[in-house]
């Protein structure tokens, strides 16, 4: 950058070490984090390393830094608004309708914000350097299962041969939408994310509050005083009703049977389709084109299998031991 001073250079330097040990630096789909671009802003902004972090522990949502001042103050509302789900905003001095920190994400933004306090707090080398991150040991996650109470299913299946900035947004729009399907059928998920190797191996995590249903439901029909409607309730469940209609609270219901009583067995009918049922599921292409050849659909003894790889091993302890960020 030409505007760069050379004393800003060593800044520069020290902000993307800062962040690269933290896993904050690069602004690819995988990462979501700060670019070399909008290191370089930030520092011909703050005129300092330190000065960036003093300000940064305090910055608010949706943070405004306008280098060249080319928006007004009463812009700003307009500039929120059209940057509506970026949480830092810092204007692009060669085109004002850029946001260079767009690819900053929620979780990026305060863990930058925490670990400027941290440093300011307690100034130290080892911030600069990466961690080890310490594998989940098999002993491990039969023990973190245990304590939770909770039951995992994971989709494993074959990576799509497709460059990172693809899979990722994939991936994770992939995992959203098993996560709707089993709520539409009351399989409530307690958290979810997602896994890749980015070579072979792409997997879909899914931990489940509510895995197991009863066999039966109840299902509320309309209000007994409407008469046209109860009638068709009455007609509808003619088949299926194993009690009622009855009355509860004015309201029609039925006890039927469920077709699905298993998270699992309902994941694995959903994904069993070919690539054009599964994209109009909403399944993105690549990750559909996948599910379409082979897939399994496992428990926690079988994905223990999966500990053997240490990339997998840190990625599971980083989604069970997820860090403060206030």
């Amino acid at each position: 950058n030409e505007k760069l001073p050379k004393k800003a250079s060593k800044d520069v330097r020290l902000l993307k070490q800062f962040l690269k040990a933290n896993s904050l630096y690069g602004a690819d789909v995988k990462t979501q984090g700060f670019s070399g671009y909008l290191c370089e802003l930030l520092i011909i902004h703050y005129k300092s390393f330190l000065n960036l972090l003093n300000t940064a522990k305090n910055w608010h949502i949706k943070e405004i830094i306008d280098i060249e001042n080319q928006w007004k103050k009463e812009d700003y509302h307009y500039l929120k608004k059209k940057f509506k789900d970026e949480i830092l905003i810092v204007i692009d001095p060669v085109d004002k309708e850029r946001n260079v920190a767009s690819a900053v994400n929620a979780y990026n933004f305060f863990k930058f914000k925490k670990l400027a306090a941290e440093f300011l707090a307690k100034p130290r080398e080892e911030l600069f350097f990466q961690k080890k991150k310490l594998p989940l040991s098999s002993r491990d996650f039969d023990k973190l299962m245990k304590s939770r109470g909770t039951d995992i299913i994971a989709v494993i299946f074959e990576a799509p041969k497709v460059v990172p900035d693809i899979l990722w947004p994939q991936l994770r729009k992939a995992t959203k939408r098993l996560v709707n399907i089993l709520k539409e059928y009351e399989f409530s998920v307690l958290k979810s994310d997602c896994w890749s190797d980015e070579k072979k191996t792409a997997v879909i995590l899914l931990e489940m509050q509510v895995s197991r249903l009863p066999q039966v439901d109840i299902i509320k029909g309309p209000w007994i005083y409407d008469e046209k409607n109860s009638k068709n309730f009455a007609i509808k469940h003619k088949d299926d009703a194993i009690a009622g209609p009855y009355i509860e609270d004015d309201y029609w219901v039925v006890e039927v049977y469920r077709k699905w009583t298993s998270a699992r067995i309902k994941l694995i009918d959903s994904i069993s389709e070919d690539e054009k049922v599964l994209l109009a599921k909403g399944i993105p292409n690549f990750i559909a084109n996948q599910l379409s050849k082979k897939f399994k659909v496992v428990g926690a003894d079988e994905l223990k299998k999966l500990l053997k790889d240490k990339e997998f091993a840190v990625f599971l302890r980083d989604y069970f031991e997820k860090e403060n960020l206030m």
